[in-house]
């Protein structure tokens, strides 16, 4: 032992999106209060998170380019940190490839070891690849070679390995009290009893809507147009809370009834609501239903069109017109089918909400209204949420988690 405190230097550059860099966020929260401290090297786009939780922090962006690199050397000077953690390891090496153009192993420099958070559990079988823009990239494998893998539960599975070291995720939120759950409502004009579902859309997804060209634009700019057409669909009761980026679709949906909030914490909405509907995974709407108590629905494209037997004339009509056939697709617009297939297998994640294909109206609309208005299905769907969380619950303490990893990845402790 040192004797010096445990120091962590989190790196989380993702541009315009939330979701990895409060993984890192929330992961640092739990470790402070075992005495672990965390610097964070954070984009402006995610700042607001680190200082909303108290975490000394260094802004950087993409106009840095390759200066970037003596940026985080020098911060690692000043901070003297134990380890190094990403988050989250494709995050990096995305960021670092595409926004700044440089090696993402610049990191291995900097005199401590390195240890990613890996959200999407890669492995050879993955073969390290995702659609990106339409076409297929290798990601760098350097994972493989690196001792110490970070897995937070939920997304991950709760098995571990000699070099996975699966740790239990501090919930961003809890259930709300009636009276909070009513003013959280009341912000956007929704009454406390009123049927409420939230679908949560992301920056990046509406980029992409703008610019990707081929099938992942056609997708991008389409899948909306279903989605739209499914709420419609639903009892003239609910209202719609759409949690991120607007889309054109959207505006055939009821106006007084649908609300677009680009702006509001989305684990805030998720809690005021009564069910949530993703049809991209992994999805941080279904974490935040998950903890705050709130039934949820996971909708991707599993299958090819034509191995659906029970497609509405519309649903048929609508796929006919893509310029070309539809790709499954886990992470809409993307696809990356074979990337998150090793996360989703067995994984009793997914036991704690209900799935449905997207290209199955009835089962989409079917099982949206009994989240949002059947007490049994509501009732089941609280008794999955209660055994997957007793299971998350015997995980151990994740500073344990922690400490073991780094002293698997030759930290000196």
């Amino acid at each position: 032992m040192t004797g010096e405190p445990v120091r962590l230097l989190v790196i989380a550059p993702v541009e315009r999106e939330h979701h990895e860099t409060a993984i890192g966020v929330a992961l640092a929260v739990q470790l402070r209060a075992a005495g672990i401290e965390s610097h964070f090297v954070v984009d402006r786009f995610n700042e607001s998170q680190v200082r909303a939780a108290g975490l000394p922090h260094t802004l950087i962006d993409s106009s840095l380019g390759q200066a970037v690199q003596d940026r985080i050397a020098e911060v690692a000077r000043h901070v003297r940190p134990t380890a190094v953690v990403l988050s989250d390891y494709f995050a990096h090496w995305l960021t670092f490839r595409y926004g700044y153009g440089i090696d993402p192993w610049f990191v291995a420099d900097l005199g401590v070891p390195v240890i990613p958070i890996d959200l999407y559990e890669l492995d050879e079988e993955s073969r390290f690849e995702a659609e990106i823009m339409g076409r297929v990239v290798r990601i760098d494998d350097h994972l493989l070679r690196m001792p110490a893998h970070l897995r937070p539960v939920p997304t991950a599975h709760t098995s571990t390995a000699e070099h996975v070291f699966t740790y239990r995720a501090t919930p961003t939120t809890s259930p709300l009290s009636p009276q909070e759950r009513a003013r959280v409502r009341a912000r956007y004009g929704i009454g406390a009893e009123d049927p409420v579902l939230v679908v949560p859309t992301l920056e990046p997804q509406r980029t992409m809507a703008d610019r990707a060209k081929g099938i992942v634009g056609e997708l991008a700019n389409r899948v909306p147009e279903l989605v739209a057409r499914y709420l419609r669909a639903l009892p003239a009761s609910t209202h719609l809370l759409i949690a991120g980026p607007r889309f054109d679709a959207f505006d055939a949906l009821p106006a007084d009834r649908t609300h677009v909030v680009t702006d509001g914490p989305p684990d805030l909405l998720v809690a005021a609501s009564d069910a949530v509907w993703s049809f991209y995974f992994p999805a941080a709407g279904l974490e935040h239903a998950l903890f705050t108590g709130v039934p949820g629905l996971l909708s991707v494209n599993g299958l090819q069109p034509g191995a659906h037997p029970g497609l509405k004339p519309a649903v048929r009509d609508w796929l006919a017109g893509f310029t070309a056939p539809v790709p499954r697709f886990t992470l809409w617009p993307w696809g990356w089918v074979r990337l998150l297939e090793p996360a989703l297998r067995d994984n009793p994640f997914t036991s704690a909400f209900t799935t449905a294909e997207l290209f199955d109206e009835d089962a989409v609309v079917g099982g949206l209204t009994a989240l949002l208005y059947d007490s049994e299905a509501r009732d089941a769907a609280a008794k999955a949420r209660a055994a997957y969380l007793a299971e998350v619950d015997r995980l151990p303490d994740t500073a344990d988690v922690v400490r073991a990893a780094l002293l698997r990845a030759g930290a000196s402790l």
